[in-house]
């Protein structure tokens, strides 16, 4: 007996295929792929602004190499036998850290993990690819480095104080309150 529903394999394979035939012809794929080179991921700075790969909260993933790669990752957390600090940061920065694995992680452009409290100068917003709110957050401290207050009870994290005073410091705010700003009247738009 047939069933009253298209194939759902040969669906999935032509919806597969024509995701992919659009991902590969974006020029933001294209400058990806050029990007990353033999990469498996790209990913950035922690606070400081200098050129050194730690903070996994923005990662840009080829992501049929990851797939590939994952079970040695995998394997790798489980043989360790212990906790990484930083949680997956701190397993990522250990596997990518291996010195036949380091060819296999590159550093994201600055302009793709930027960070609120770095202040905008000598860049611009338009520069700015994706903003991360690494450390102050919408309605988490951000608000206090956009309205040029230092940190106080309303902003108790004490890991975000040094983050809060920065973004100050840098710019008067401005950077945070464009985010802030950039952040209301894209939770508007409806999709």
């Amino acid at each position: 007996m047939n069933a009253p529903w298209p194939d759902c394999h040969c669906a999935q394979e032509t919806a597969t295929r024509k995701v992919r035939e659009t991902i590969e012809s974006n020029p933001i794929s294209q400058w990806l792929k050029e990007s990353m080179g033999n990469s498996v991921v790209m990913y950035g700075r922690e606070s400081g602004i200098y050129p050194h790969i730690t903070n996994t909260g923005v990662m840009l993933i080829d992501v049929p190499a990851f797939e590939a790669e994952l079970p040695t990752i995998i394997n790798f957390g489980e043989k360790g036998g212990k906790a990484f600090g930083g949680f997956d940061q701190g397993w990522m920065n250990e596997y990518f850290s291996q010195k036949k694995k380091q060819h296999k992680r590159a550093l994201v452009s600055i302009y793709w993990n930027w960070k609120a409290y770095w202040g905008m100068m000598p860049s611009f917003l338009e520069d700015v690819k994706i903003m991360h709110y690494h450390g102050p957050k919408p309605g988490r401290c951000l608000e206090n480095i956009a309205s040029c207050d230092p940190p106080d009870r309303s902003c108790s994290i004490e890991a975000y104080v040094g983050l809060v005073t920065k973004g100050i410091c840098c710019d008067y705010g401005r950077t945070a309150w464009l985010a802030l700003d950039l952040t209301k009247k894209l939770s508007n738009v409806s999709v």
